[in-house]
């Protein structure tokens, strides 16, 4: 009888204990509302660290564009020999190699262009940035007839630059011209068999 009750009393406790639900710790609404704070903090802190990301690499992008946009000649160091420049509707290219001035617009004519022609001061100031204040050839020439320049594409003559006293012919012809002479940085006639750097352009 004893062994009886016994069992009975074990069987219930194990039945009244398989009835209780697992314990899970719960806390309190309070600490519920002040995690979800937290979370939500971190959340925002979160997006605003990308939105200043993104803000950053639009405006790195914003100054590149701008860069690109421009003809790249604010300052001499900007203007690299062998690029092409866009300025007031032609394309611009220095070469540094120094070449007689019929090679040199010989390359330019394979090139789809010729040796730069000068217009106003506002080109003939970009072309002497562009040839690094370097004496360079530009295509003009009194070959055909002396002390009668010409542009080599044919257009009308509006604009020279020549250095003080010059052409002069000094020590015979000199039939071919080139910019950046002396420290003026002016126009100077040159025996077209001397070598200098040239520009040439095209449209």
């Amino acid at each position: 009888m004893k062994l009886l009750v016994v069992f009975l009393l074990l069987c219930a406790t194990v039945a009244h204990g398989q009835d209780e639900p697992e314990f899970e710790p719960q806390l309190p609404e309070d600490s519920l509302a002040e995690e979800d704070q937290l979370n939500s903090s971190d959340e925002m802190k979160s997006d605003d660290i990308d939105d200043a990301e993104m803000s950053e690499d639009n405006s790195l992008a914003q100054e590149k564009n701008a860069e690109s946009r421009g003809h790249k000649c604010d300052r001499i160091g900007s203007l690299r020999p062998g690029v092409w420049y866009n300025y007031r509707g032609r394309n611009y290219i220095y070469l540094p190699y120094r070449r007689p001035w019929a090679y040199a617009q010989n390359h330019c004519l394979q090139l789809g262009g010729t040796l730069a022609t000068v217009h106003n001061s506002v080109v003939n100031s970009f072309l002497k940035r562009l040839a690094q204040g370097d004496p360079a050839w530009i295509g003009f020439s009194d070959a055909q007839y002396d002390r009668f320049w010409f542009w080599i594409n044919g257009e009308r003559l509006v604009y020279a630059n020549w250095c003080r006293g010059e052409p002069n012919n000094y020590h015979g012809r000199q039939d071919c011209a080139i910019i950046n002479w002396t420290r003026a940085k002016c126009w100077d006639d040159q025996k077209c068999k001397q070598s200098f750097p040239y520009i040439c352009e095209k449209k």
